[in-house]
């Protein structure tokens, strides 16, 4: 998955949906790509915190197996 839009410092954070951090990193780029390929198919959350105010925004996605 390829977060975009981002801007100054941020954190991601993918997110099982009860909660348990399961990637986390630190960018200065406007994008970042997540490598899901070895994630079961069940929905996920991305947590982003970026711009110099630390805008969280949440991102949920469904993986599935093609």
């Amino acid at each position: 998955i390829t977060i975009t839009g981002m801007t100054g410092n941020s954190e991601l954070v993918l997110l099982s949906l009860a909660g348990r951090p399961l990637y986390q990193a630190k960018t200065d780029r406007a994008t970042h790509t997540i490598n899901v390929r070895d994630l079961a198919d069940e929905m996920y959350i991305v947590r982003v915190q970026s711009g110099p105010r630390f805008t969280t925004t949440a991102i949920k996605f469904v993986k599935v197996h093609q």
